[in-house]
């Protein structure tokens, strides 16, 4: 009894939150908006990864029989103080003619050329590794 007198005096205190009473209700919505847009982007996001990230670990690991046919650097960031971030991709065209592009970490980007036949193996939509093979012309280079 002594603790629901105590809440409710509390309540009934001018506080910090008095000051929503004085906004205008436009001010609330509009605020109001932008806060549920960003915690829901977030959200989203957090939700996305994490889905993501089973359906791979869910997914048999395969190896395929492949050739590089394109790669590219995708770039952001970079401004005053902030590092320019990159993530490296690698298309990979499968021996039934259909393509794949995988996410690849950039000591593999650097050491697969276009052109590069071999193997591939991969889960869902995660980069394991690429074996090249080697023919004779790259052997004789040796």
């Amino acid at each position: 009894m002594v603790i629901s007198r105590r809440l409710h005096a509390y309540f009934q205190e001018p506080g910090f939150w008095d000051f929503l009473n004085e906004t205008p209700l436009g001010f609330k919505l509009f605020f109001g908006a932008i806060f549920i847009f960003i915690f829901g982007s977030i959200l989203i996001s957090i939700v996305t990864g994490i889905s993501r990230w089973l359906s791979n670990n869910r997914a048999p690991q395969v190896s395929e029989v492949c050739k590089v046919v394109g790669k590219r650097v995708e770039v952001w960031g970079g401004r005053k103080n902030s590092g320019v971030k990159k993530e490296h991709y690698v298309t990979f065209e499968l021996a039934d003619g259909s393509r794949m592009e995988l996410q690849v970490e950039s000591t593999e980007y650097g050491l697969i050329a276009e052109g590069d036949q071999g193997m591939i193996s991969y889960q869902g939509t995660r980069f394991l590794n690429f074996n090249r093979e080697i023919s004779a012309i790259d052997r004789s280079h040796m």
